[in-house]
């Protein structure tokens, strides 16, 4: 389970900040609100699960977690894109967190889009992918290059 120090877990310490999020300033930031019902991070979701053809059921943060945890527990390109893009959405959701609570720097929600989007691409670009269905949709999906499949394997100079 991940633990990350939203403003529900620092007040059970007594540490005395501010509780409301710090990206729709409406209500009291939690995990819930942070990954599921924030105004501001909700689209983001939305198109990122649009982009990773899946939609969770889930609607809290421990939901979300044991459902992706059985969905995606299969070893394939799919699900581990998936996984990519859960850890690299929460990863950016939280640095930008931090960046409007302690640095006073804010980007706009299509900014923090574009920086999950392109992390997420260069990150899959690193990946070495033989040629599949799920291949040949992940350059649509994410807009990767065809180079991005690796070309087959070359039999041996002795067979031929």
């Amino acid at each position: 389970m991940v633990r990350l120090s939203t403003l529900d877990r620092s007040s059970m310490r007594d540490v005395p900040l501010p509780r409301v999020c710090h990206y729709c300033n409406l209500v009291d930031e939690s995990h819930d609100h942070l990954f599921f019902s924030c105004s501001f991070i909700r689209p983001l979701w939305i198109h990122l699960q649009d982009t990773c053809k899946f939609r969770s059921p889930a609607s809290s943060w421990s939901g979300f977690v044991n459902w992706a945890s059985h969905q995606w527990a299969r070893r394939n390109l799919r699900m581990a894109v998936n996984k990519l893009m859960l850890s690299t959405t929460i990863n950016k959701i939280w640095m930008e967190r931090n960046n409007r609570a302690f640095k006073n720097r804010r980007c706009s929600q299509m900014e923090l889009l574009r920086r999950i989007t392109d992390l997420i691409r260069q990150k899959l670009l690193t990946l070495q992918v033989r040629d599949s269905v799920d291949a040949r949709r992940l350059i649509l999906e994410w807009n990767l290059p065809v180079s991005f499949i690796r070309p087959p394997l070359e039999p041996p100079d002795c067979f031929n």
